[in-house]
Parts: structure tokens; C-alpha cells; sequence
């Protein structure tokens, strides 16, 4: 169980250009560190196969927001392990574009929960 799981969430889906411009604002005035977003491959990762999934669905993502050149096609050793999306806010181009790495490599993490609700109407 993820450290987002435990506190009632999971990792940030990013699902519309609308949430990519948000988390890319928040970024710009966070830190222009790398943190890993709710996006994996589910295998082998060739040039003209997107196989990138949200951790909650089963479908291929319709919504992607890649920085030029990504994601990267993984040689064949490399791609044994699975890979993961992760956000980073560009000063230069002022906007937040993913980049993929192996979900093992240590980054931190954005996470989301749904809405608190208090049961009254």
C-alpha cells in the first residue's frame, strides 16, 4: 500500500489540459523538483505503442501531457522494470510536462483524495 493509499488517496491523476495548467501553476511556485504522478506503463514500451495507464483504469490514458521527446523508449534490459510518469515544472518553458522513469528511482509524489464530505445536504 502506497503512502497515499494509506491517508485515503492515491497518486495525482492528471486527466484534462484544465488540471495540467493547475498542477503546473502550483509547481511553478513550489520547487522545480520531479514528482511522480499516478501514470505507469503496463509493458514493453515501443516508438509507436502507448500502453500509459492512471493506476485506476484500465484503459490506455486519453489525456497526455509529455515534454518533446517523451516518453522514452527504454532499451530492452531497461524495460524489464516497469516505468512510471512523473511532473516537473520547466522555468523555461513555464508549463509542467512529463517525463518517464523506472517507478523504482526515489521521487516525491503528489497525491489526490476525494472531496470531503460531511454527510449533510
Amino acid at each position: 500500500m502506497s503512502i497515499c493509499q494509506q491517508n485515503g488517496g492515491d497518486l495525482l491523476t492528471i486527466r484534462d489540459s484544465d488540471m495540467a495548467i493547475f498542477i503546473s501553476t502550483l509547481l511553478k511556485d513550489v520547487s522545480s523538483l520531479p514528482f511522480w504522478i499516478g501514470l505507469h506503463n503496463t509493458g514493453v514500451l515501443t516508438e509507436d505503442d502507448n500502453r500509459w495507464r492512471w493506476l485506476d483504469e484500465n484503459e490506455t490514458a486519453s489525456y497526455t501531457h509529455w515534454r518533446e521527446g517523451y516518453p522514452k523508449t527504454m532499451n530492452i534490459l531497461q524495460s524489464l522494470s516497469e516505468e512510471c510518469a512523473f511532473v516537473r515544472h520547466n522555468w523555461r518553458i513555464n508549463d509542467a510536462k512529463w517525463r518517464n522513469y523506472f517507478c523504482l528511482y526515489n521521487l516525491m509524489y503528489i497525491c489526490e483524495r476525494p472531496k470531503f464530505s460531511s454527510g449533510k445536504h
